[in-house]
């Protein structure tokens, strides 16, 4: 039997992402490649590195940014408006 070797494609269908996101979350997970490329001698070991890059950033879900709430605080008026010319 011959040794598959597991890739980015095959990560990214585990983690169901794209390669390009998964390239990008193990170079943020500091995922040692081997040569030029990602790859893993057995399925374990690129579950074991799927599991770190899932949760390196939050458990793989984007952090929803909050918006800025009206502080309640009126406008200052400039000193042209409301403001009537005396004649």
């Amino acid at each position: 039997m011959a040794d598959k070797e597991y890739g980015v494609a095959e990560m990214a269908k585990h983690l169901g992402l794209s390669e390009a996101v998964v390239r990008g979350k193990l170079r943020k997970a500091n995922v040692k490649r081997a040569g030029k490329s990602y790859s893993w001698k057995s399925a374990s070991a690129m579950q074991a590195d799927a599991r770190k890059i899932d949760t390196s950033d939050g458990g793989g879900k984007k952090k929803s940014k909050k918006t800025k709430k009206a502080s309640g605080r009126k406008k200052r008026a400039s000193s042209s408006e409301g403001v009537e010319a005396e004649a």
